[in-house]
């Protein structure tokens, strides 16, 4: 394993040093070593890649067979950093589902409860986060009653509640029309550029619509994709679906064409 050096854990969030992770004998991924930065990054990969299996990783659902991960120098594997990570993580799954009785800010004050909000603060942080996830006008509403984007965005709230750092997000925009992943993606870009977002996917939608930066996940490993933004003088542009799509083909396929 490489050492991690205190001037990376300043540059970046979260460091996964020799990931393996495993599911019975089946190794899932391995070797995986990541700086991953502040900023929205998505995770891109096809279904069974292993993009959920990193971030329950990450999330602290499920132990690696080997390897390390730290977060501003926690050991989050640890079971004396563990807690003071939970405090600063929020896990979104992508099968989120909360009592249907209950209204969309009774579980936006249940999650900040649960997230250990001081009791004077979780008014102001459940107000804050319905504001966040365009909910304000629908928290008295029953989650029930709720459509899929709106119950997309109430799950975002409870996740939004404790001021997270760090924000996994799996398949978050599963089943949702163009008009409310686009509405998905203008809170994910609003939020605050300091925090952490790592967000699976298989839509290349998703990585061009609110992506800073994209991870490859497929056959075994996890590698950095292209630059979704550049710089040329006082221009900035955006990667096309077109490039996108040719540099992961030439992932999943290098041989030359």
């Amino acid at each position: 394993m490489r050492l991690l050096d205190r001037q990376a854990l300043r540059a970046t969030t979260i460091i996964t040093d020799d990931l393996t992770l495993r599911y019975g004998k089946r190794d899932v991924l391995t070797g995986v070593s990541l700086d991953i930065p502040p900023g929205i990054n998505a995770l891109l990969g096809p279904n069974g890649s292993g993009k959920t299996s990193l971030l329950k990783c990450l999330a602290g659902v499920h132990k690696p067979a080997c390897g390390r991960v730290e977060h501003d120098g926690l050991n989050i594997l640890s079971r004396e950093d563990r807690r003071s990570y939970f405090r600063t993580m929020s896990w979104l799954p992508q099968f989120a589902t909360f009592p249907p009785r209950m209204t969309v800010s009774e579980i936006v004050h249940f999650a900040a409860w649960l997230k250990e909000v001081p009791l004077g603060r979780q008014q102001s942080a459940a107000a804050r986060a319905l504001h966040r996830a365009d909910m304000t006008h629908l928290s008295s509403r029953r989650i029930g009653t709720l459509s899929g984007g709106e119950a997309r965005r109430a799950a975002l709230a409870t996740a939004l509640v404790s001021d997270p750092t760090v924000i996994l997000l799996d398949e978050p925009t599963a089943g949702l029309d163009p008009g409310q992943r686009s509405q998905f993606y203008s809170i994910l870009t609003a939020l605050d550029a300091s925090a952490t977002v790592l967000m699976s996917t298989h839509l290349l939608e998703d990585v061009l619509g609110a992506a800073d930066v994209v991870w490859i996940v497929g056959k075994g490993r996890v590698v950095r994709g292209p630059e979704i933004q550049s710089c040329d003088g006082p221009q900035t542009t955006r990667l096309s679906l077109t490039e996108l799509q040719e540099q992961i083909a030439q992932f999943f396929d290098p041989s030359p064409r």
